[in-house]
């Protein structure tokens, strides 16, 4: 088995719009590590956005380009905080007066060999990649909420590093870092060896030839299943998603618990077992109910029994001043309006921006002054989360 050094540029004169060319990716390995069908069972299938990724790509651009003018101010803030960690990051690794080279958002591609056997292609792209001679660093931001495995464990990461290592070959040693402020400003940082390297791709190559195997198995899980876009026609997931619900008869343990046993009479382990299938479960239910709306609107008799209803009407009043001056009009007063108003602090903090262009801690000085004493604080109803491990 050998690992080449591929091109680090989309071919197709920049006319392709997959940018993997079809190929397995970094961002993808641990979920192709999971389920070895994912990657084959996904090809042809578009991606889809969410607001979240959207507001995630704005920030990861600006991080790119320097430019934050684009950015709310809570974007910002993030933006900000990345490139603070990112700075002490390269400091701990590199040393305050080194002078490193900077490639952003770069894709690192390597053509996988082995005899008798088609090359194969293989890419991720480091959200920023530093390098000064002998040593790389790789590093990938995660903008939204959410935890992520550390870097020892990150097989996106792991990935990065054998990448860089085979664009870059005088490279040594690779460091891996997730930076992600709404979670640590300290996060751990993975220095990999040449030893540790040769590893790495042994098992980077593994895992590249089974997924692109014809007959590499589809298994159904959390992680591997979160953001596959084959799940709506993969058997293997809806089978995995009959487990959990408590009205299925592939889980009796689950169904005793629920219908036979009263919640109150529950052990530590069987609390444990209903605990572990409830988010999943009401996600696959969420992801089922929009698979089967979106048919109906589509197509009226796609649920044999069943129709839309009319969707629930909002209104919104979209200019207050006009508001205003017409319930001033008829004898109202400015106590009694404010009265109905409502200030959000997200919103008021961009208000606050606009009128002083103040950005970061001088921003949030300014807006608590404004807010002081005027605040109503409330706390969400907590969620039932997974205890982290101890190391």
């Amino acid at each position: 088995m050998a690992i080449h050094r591929g091109e680090d540029q989309e071919s197709g004169g920049g006319m392709t719009t997959d940018i993997r060319r079809g190929w397995t990716s970094a961002s993808n390995a641990a979920s192709d590590a999971l389920c070895p069908g994912r990657h084959r069972a996904q090809l042809g299938i578009p991606e889809t956005r969410s607001a979240d990724a959207d507001s995630g790509r704005a920030i990861h651009e600006a991080l790119k380009t320097g430019d934050t003018s684009k950015l709310t101010v809570e974007q910002r803030d993030v933006h900000d905080s990345c490139k603070d960690i990112e700075q002490k990051v390269v400091a701990a690794v590199f040393g305050d007066k080194a002078s490193v080279a900077v490639f952003r958002e770069q894709r690192y591609w390597c053509k996988i060999a082995a005899p008798g056997q088609p090359v194969l292609e293989h890419s991720g792209q480091a959200d920023v990649v530093y390098r000064s001679g002998t040593k790389a660093l790789a590093i990938d931001y995660k903008t939204l909420q959410g935890d992520v495995e550390d870097s020892p464990t990150n097989l996106q990461l792991r990935d990065l590093a054998c990448l860089v290592k085979g664009h870059y070959v005088v490279v040594g040693q690779v460091a891996t870092a997730i930076i992600q402020p709404l979670v640590t400003h300290s996060p751990e940082v993975c220095m990999y060896e040449t030893d540790d390297l040769k590893i790495a791709e042994a098992e980077v190559f593994q895992r590249v030839a089974f997924s692109n195997s014809a007959d590499a198995p589809r298994r159904a899980g959390e992680l591997q299943c979160k953001f596959c876009l084959a799940k709506s026609k993969c058997p293997q997931y809806i089978a995995w998603v009959g487990a959990m619900i408590p009205t299925g008869p592939q889980e009796p343990v689950i169904k005793e618990l629920v219908f036979q046993t009263a919640m109150e009479s529950w052990s530590p382990s069987q609390r444990a077992i209903v605990a572990s299938v409830l988010s999943p479960a009401a996600k696959a239910l969420d992801e089922i109910k929009d698979f089967l709306k979106d048919g109906l609107q589509k197509d009226p008799s796609f649920v044999p029994g069943w129709s839309l209803s009319e969707g629930r009407k909002t209104e919104k009043i979209n200019d207050p001043q006009a508001c205003f001056d017409r319930f001033s009009a008829i004898g109202g007063k400015l106590p009694d309006f404010m009265a109905t108003v409502s200030v959000g602090k997200t919103k008021l903090k961009e208000a606050v921006h606009n009128v002083t262009g103040s950005v970061g801690k001088k921003l949030d000085s300014e807006l608590s002054k404004l807010t002081e004493g005027i605040v109503d604080s409330a706390t969400s109803s907590p969620s039932l989360v997974k205890a982290k491990e101890e190391k």
